[in-house]
């Protein structure tokens, strides 16, 4: 039996915000199989999920629009967190990842932005779906249409800065990307290029596959297989979009606010 088709992701019933991205991750039926992507090794295959963004990221009006920076960052480590106690119950679940990164360069700026992260840059995403329900099992968890972000791999992300909605302090937050349109892979300085879905390919392969998920307008698309320059031009000819992103609000969570 092949337990990745067993693993429920109950766990992402409730909004989850993530340096990654704000998703509102549907609820995937429980059993339903979960098919590899190419390149995936069949006998263990990444888990995907599917998300609900509550904010655009795919274009470059997107990004002029909503994020303060555009950075090239690489992964150096990552440190896996342990699951909920319910989870641990239940014996299945969702864990998250703390991603440990470098920022490698700054792309681009909008005027008036605060500074940009600097050097070490860490922010948590989703990690691995588990079902131990007939013995230990656990595999890697993505979402559809997006990096998983992973170790020794470079990418290009637009950044916003989350406010901690559990302060009055204006100084205190956090960095994330400015959603899954906003973090493209850029192994070998090649856009589309490396880390993909949690597989690593070719930009030609990973362009095939974001076509799948994007309109043809998204970088992502548009630009894999390119060189940064590319990306530099779509900015610059960006226009930003009036009142972008201006309903987004966050509530504090108490669990947070007790961190």
């Amino acid at each position: 039996m092949n337990r990745i088709s067993k693993v429920s992701l109950s766990a992402l019933a409730g909004a989850v915000v993530l340096a990654g991205g704000i998703f509102i991750p549907s609820v995937m039926a429980a059993g339903a199989p979960q098919a590899a992507r190419p390149g995936a090794d069949s006998g263990n295959p990444t888990v995907m999920g599917h998300g609900l963004e509550i904010i655009q990221s795919e274009t470059a009006d997107h990004w002029v629009s909503g994020a303060e920076h555009v950075v090239a960052y690489t992964v150096s480590q990552e440190t896996e967190q342990p699951p909920q106690a319910v989870e641990v119950e239940r014996e299945e679940g969702l864990t998250y990842r703390t991603v440990h990164a470098r920022i490698d360069k700054v792309l681009w700026s909008k005027d008036g932005a605060r500074k940009p992260p600097e050097g070490a840059w860490n922010f948590t995403t989703y990690g691995f779906a588990f079902n131990d329900n007939d013995g230990p099992g656990k595999s890697k968890f993505a979402l559809e249409g997006r990096p998983r972000v992973e170790v020794g791999h470079t990418y290009i992300a637009a950044l916003r800065w989350r406010d901690d909605p559990c302060s009055d302090d204006l100084g205190k937050g956090s960095w994330g990307s400015l959603g899954s349109g906003a973090i493209l892979p850029f192994d070998g300085e090649i856009i589309g290029q490396g880390e993909y879905e949690g597989e690593v390919r070719s930009a030609a392969q990973n362009r095939a596959l974001m076509a799948e998920n994007t309109s043809g307008e998204a970088l992502a698309e548009k630009l894999a297989g390119q060189k940064v320059d590319a990306l530099m031009a779509e900015l610059k000819q960006a226009k930003p979009i009036e009142g972008f992103g201006s309903g987004l609000t966050e509530t504090c969570d108490p669990e947070d606010a007790a961190e």
